[in-house]
């Protein structure tokens, strides 16, 4: 699996050719765009951005459901950064991120606490 950023040209070829995509990528505003690609095919996408104390996901989208895709996204993810990763689910994904290990306090984020290396 691969996470490759993007420029608003190369997503927008990619929404063309997954119709069914959140209308989230048609945001003007969006940044930190980054394609999830398996066997060099896309699979979904990602918004985020480096905070100064957290890797924090703005939206990720994995277009095939089901089929473990979004769990390698997340473990790819953790690869590429020595933070925590944070975000503010939306409510039908709590399960998806608490089986990724995401732990939510009391207000509307999640954390996936960086493990510490022996």
């Amino acid at each position: 699996m691969k996470i490759q950023k993007i420029s608003k040209q190369q997503l927008k070829k990619i929404i063309k050719e997954n119709k069914n995509t959140s209308r989230y990528w048609k945001n003007k505003e969006i940044s930190g765009l980054y394609v999830i690609k398996e066997d060099n095919k896309p699979i979904g996408l990602l918004s985020s951005r480096n905070k100064k104390d957290s890797y924090f996901i703005n939206m990720i989208e994995i277009f095939d459901k089901n089929k473990g895709y979004g769990q390698k996204a997340i473990e790819e993810i953790k690869k590429m950064t020595p933070k925590d990763i944070k975000g503010i689910p939306v409510t039908e994904a709590e399960p998806f991120w608490l089986k990724v290990g995401a732990q939510f306090d009391k207000s509307i984020y999640f954390t996936i606490k960086k493990q510490k290396e022996n």
